[in-house]
């Protein structure tokens, strides 16, 4: 479970998010609506650990976010950003492998193991038909 209390988030004077409490469940849906620059995409990078808080608590299975280490943080969550760096043409299959970094050592290639787990996941989420599309063509209409 992830969980955020009394969040606050303040960048140059500016509250960004102010006393937010949410708890999110394992395997739960959630659906995060909101106007532009209501604080979405913050509220998001902190509770992933990429933006630091100034005030409150975001715990993890009941552990502080801040001390889980990265691989260890990402083999409990990862988060896909709506932008990716302009350098990153992945296949959405080489994205999903990305998931497979904490699982890995370093500089190990994928194993067959690895590229099972990577069919599972987007055979669960019904995406395997993407399997070789590049990503930022995803949301393009062909005609």
């Amino acid at each position: 479970m992830l969980k955020a209390s009394q969040l606050n988030v303040v960048r140059q004077s500016n509250t960004l998010l102010s006393n937010i409490d949410c708890q999110l469940s394992t395997h739960e849906l959630v659906a995060l609506v909101g106007h532009n620059g209501s604080g979405k995409s913050t509220l998001i990078k902190t509770l992933a650990g990429e933006m630091t808080f100034n005030s409150g608590s975001v715990m993890l299975d009941d552990i502080p976010l801040g001390e889980y280490g990265s691989k260890a943080l990402a083999k409990k969550m990862a988060y896909l950003p709506q932008q990716l760096p302009d350098a990153a043409s992945f296949t959405v299959a080489e994205l999903v492998m990305l998931g497979r970094y904490p699982h890995q050592k370093w500089l190990q290639k994928p194993n067959d193991a690895d590229h099972a787990k990577v069919r599972e996941a987007m055979a669960s989420t019904q995406v395997e038909q993407f399997a070789i599309r590049i990503d930022a063509k995803l949301s393009v209409w062909e005609v």
